[in-house]
C-alpha cells in the first residue's frame, strides 16, 4: 500500500493544477512584460536593468538558517506581493 503522502504526491502529478491557475500566471507574465517595456520607452533601459538586478538580490536575500523561515518581505514589497490576496491567503496554505 501507498503512503497517504505518496498516493497525494501522484494524485497531484496526474491532476495537474486548475485551469485558471496557469491562466492567471500567464497574465501575470504578460502584465509584468507590458509593465517593462512602458518603463523602457519612459525611463531608458537603465531602470528596468536596476529593478532586476534589486529583485535577484532580494530573492536571494534569506535569514540564516533556525526555527524561523525567511519571510521574503523585501522581495514581496518589490514584486508587489503584499498587495495580492489570493486563495492561499484565505485557505492559510504557506505556498
Amino acid at each position: 500500500m501507498l503512503s497517504d503522502s505518496a498516493s497525494m504526491a501522484s494524485k497531484a502529478t496526474i491532476v495537474g493544477s486548475h485551469p485558471l491557475e496557469s491562466l492567471c500566471q500567464s497574465v501575470k507574465k504578460t502584465e509584468e512584460e507590458m509593465n517593462r517595456k512602458i518603463l523602457v520607452s519612459t525611463y531608458g533601459t537603465a531602470l528596468p536593468l536596476k529593478m532586476d538586478l534589486d529583485r535577484q538580490i532580494l530573492s536571494r536575500f534569506q535569514r540564516p538558517p533556525g526555527a524561523i523561515p525567511s519571510s521574503m518581505l523585501g522581495f514581496e514589497a518589490m514584486t508587489g506581493g503584499l498587495e495580492d490576496f489570493g486563495f492561499e491567503h484565505y485557505l492559510n496554505d504557506p505556498r
